[in-house]
């Protein structure tokens, strides 16, 4: 594959974005293929959404396909690459890899904050972060069944990307974790719940999620959790999904 030069230009894609699906051969490209949608079944108590949130740094070299593969293999719902401040070229390789796993219809596989190579590899949504194109701008500009999700920190950010018209939020941290320190102390589940009651998309639980508390989320309303350490850090990756799955709680990780 000969990469998009237009990427070199910005991280982010600036260029590519503000072209729009009736001039950009990538989204041309995109809307000949059939349009995937989230389906009714996931979000619901009986099959929360069960989303990996990759961190390849912390992961080890050479991991990454293996443990994504194994996934979902046991059917784990949602995988969101998550490569921050990898060169483009390397970005690109990387999702190609991704996307060329066996998985199933209702798989999704969403890439965080690179709108362009999402598009352009294959993917089935984006995940915008507090620094990427607001979520309206994204909205306007990619194809009917393309997934537009984002990470929210208060109640008014995440009724302000259901508006502009995100499938889904991630919220939190609702529990305390390293990984979100920046963005400040747990939200906690009241606040989660708050979040949940008002919106009407699904709405997923991130930070601190473990075998011992996901209950608890899906109790406050959420429609499933996202995490990096409950996924990556296991001995058995299937196992964990399998007690997800099952309802069975726990202290650790098997």
């Amino acid at each position: 594959m000969v990469p998009y030069r237009g990427w070199e230009s910005s991280t982010s894609g600036s260029a590519f974005l503000r072209s729009s699906a009736s001039e950009n051969p990538f989204l041309k490209l995109r809307n000949k293929t059939p349009h995937r949608t989230l389906s009714r079944r996931f979000g619901s108590s009986s099959h929360p959404i069960l989303c990996y949130v990759t961190d390849r740094p912390t992961l080890g070299k050479g991991r990454l396909l293996n443990l994504v593969r194994e996934a979902l293999e046991a059917e784990l719902d949602w995988i969101q690459l998550r490569e921050k401040g990898t060169p483009t070229n390397e970005l690109i390789q990387i999702a190609e890899k991704v996307v060329r796993l066996p998985r199933e219809s209702h798989q999704k596989l969403i890439l965080n904050d690179r709108l362009d190579i999402a598009l352009a590899c294959g993917f089935d949504g984006v995940h915008l972060g507090g620094t990427s194109f607001p979520v309206g701008v994204v909205r306007k500009r990619v194809p009917a069944g393309f997934i537009v999700g984002a990470s929210v920190h208060h109640l008014d950010e995440a009724v302000t990307a259901e508006r502009e018209g995100a499938n889904y939020v991630v919220f939190g941290p609702v529990f305390a974790t390293p990984s979100k320190l920046k963005y400040g102390p747990a939200q906690g589940i009241k606040k989660l719940h708050a979040v949940t009651s008002l919106l009407s998309i699904p709405v997923l639980a991130i930070g601190g999620i473990s075998l011992a508390n996901f209950q608890e989320c899906l109790k406050a309303g959420a429609a499933g959790i996202a995490a990096i350490s409950l996924f990556q850090t296991c001995r058995s990756v299937r196992e964990v999904i399998s007690q997800l799955r099952t309802g069975k709680a726990g202290t650790d990780a098997p």
